[in-house]
């Protein structure tokens, strides 16, 4: 058994330690795609009385190569400062300072790392382990080589004792916060697999949409120039909006919230800059000082916003022409006056906002779906009340939205809302638009702060 101790203050790696359990789990599989593995599985290992035993991830990388001075004997410069990309197949690598391993103890207080690699000299596969401990995060025992069993190379990082913050997170871990993370990089290398406790992550089921925008050039105060893109991906089932920042290749960095409204749409946007790169290696990405990163993500959002504008009205073109196929769209000729044509958009509001808050409504027969509509049309054309009564009583909205709506008729009539909700779709992402003072909007501003939580839910 072998003895090796980093060169580093025992608070220092800590501070390390003290990560939230999704992103230790996360520098965890990093690494696992560093070591070029194709096959990374996640898994949750529980006791009888459904505690948890133990946390393990297992990939078929390279291993942890053992060389006279072990790379766990050291933080910082490591080979990945230098490299730039993985050593089998070139793709971009993750990890820089050789830090991710020591967030392991943020997830439990004893680590093993189980390991076989090739040696350089004759390709034999060899194995050893290496073990730490949280109390003792500096020291690292490793035992003898041996020859492998199996000819394959790989690491099985095994955490006990597992803490109370990352036992919680575990019994409701999600393969969706996983998906979000990797996705651009699946997608940017599709020979990976991922598995999150037994689930295959397998994107093609669960994106609905994606789309890819240039960003900028933009030039900074200081006379500089920042450019990149963003990805955006739409996904099937609710997932946490965020925006990514990533390095030109697509490899996660760091995390914004995307402030963006988007009704009805879950969605994640990466951010890919060159510009974010180097401020991984100024070690300032996580901070908000920088005017060039702001200066991104500031446009990023605009993006964002112009994309699911456009989205929304795809979506309402899409479903009502679903629904005239259908034959239960309540309208069929065109509009003959401007009342008219505000009405019908008034039950196009409506009706899309039924058949996205309503449980269910989307798999109910066309029957009941044709009466509801009918219903909703005539609730228009009788009067803001009626209408209440339809959603409440037959169409079952829910609750909030009915309130929602319901205080915003007090303010005005049903005619001034569709005639203003145009308006409010363009003025919703403006950075002024929460305390602006333009004498057109102030007569509105309560009525537009009710559209507002309406229409986003």
């Amino acid at each position: 058994m072998q003895i090796i101790e980093v060169q580093v203050q025992d608070d220092f790696l800590k501070r390390l330690a003290r990560t939230k359990p999704f992103v230790a789990l996360c520098e965890l599989v990093w690494n696992a795609c560093d070591a070029d593995a194709t096959k990374i599985d996640i898994d949750i290992r529980r006791n009888l009385i459904s505690g948890i035993d133990s946390i393990e991830i297992t990939d078929n990388g390279l291993g942890i190569v053992r060389n006279e001075r072990h790379e766990f004997s050291q933080l910082g410069n490591s080979w990945k400062a230098f490299a730039g990309r993985t050593r089998r197949k070139q793709r971009f690598l993750h990890g820089r300072n050789g830090q991710g391993r020591f967030k392991a103890f943020a997830l439990g207080s004893k680590v093993s790392w189980e390991t076989q690699f090739s040696e350089a000299e004759n390709n034999k596969v060899k194995r050893y382990e290496i073990f730490g401990s949280y109390d003792t995060p500096k020291r690292f025992e490793i035992t003898e080589l041996a020859d492998a069993p199996t000819n394959e190379t790989g690491t099985t990082v095994r955490i006990n004792n597992i803490f109370d913050e990352a036992s919680r997170f575990c019994d409701k871990i999600s393969l969706t916060d996983f998906a979000s993370e990797f996705a651009l990089y699946l997608k940017n290398y599709p020979d990976i697999s991922m598995r999150v406790d037994g689930h295959p992550i397998k994107l093609d089921e669960i994106i609905s949409n994606s789309a890819r925008y240039p960003l900028g050039p933009f030039t900074t105060h200081a006379g500089g120039s920042v450019s990149g893109q963003v990805d955006v991906i739409e996904w099937k089932q609710p997932m946490a909006r965020s925006i990514y920042l990533c390095d030109d290749e697509g490899v996660t960095r760091a995390e914004r919230t995307a402030d963006v409204r988007a009704p009805g749409f879950d969605f994640t946007a990466y951010l890919r800059s060159d510009t974010i790169e180097q401020l991984v290696k100024e070690n300032v990405v996580d901070l908000e000082m920088s005017a060039e990163l702001n200066l991104l993500i500031e446009n990023t959002r605009s993006v964002l916003t112009e994309h699911f504008r456009k989205r929304e009205q795809d979506v309402t073109a899409s479903l009502i022409e679903q629904w005239k196929k259908e034959k239960i769209y309540p309208y069929s000729n065109d509009a003959t006056s401007g009342a008219d044509d505000t009405k019908r958009k008034a039950f196009n509001v409506v009706a899309v906002s039924v058949h996205q808050s309503v449980k269910g409504f989307e798999k109910t027969d066309s029957t009941t779906k044709a009466l509801s509509f009918e219903l909703i049309k005539e609730a228009i054309d009788t009067g803001p009340r009626a209408l209440r009564r339809i959603l409440d009583q037959v169409v079952k909205l829910p609750k909030n939205k009915i309130e929602l709506f319901d205080r915003l008729l007090d303010k005005t009539d049903l005619v001034s809302i569709i005639d203003f909700l145009r308006e409010v779709y363009k003025t919703l992402s403006l950075p002024w638009c929460s305390r602006t003072s333009h004498r057109r909007y102030k007569k509105y501003l309560r009525s537009r702060i009710h559209v507002t939580l309406f229409v986003q839910g």
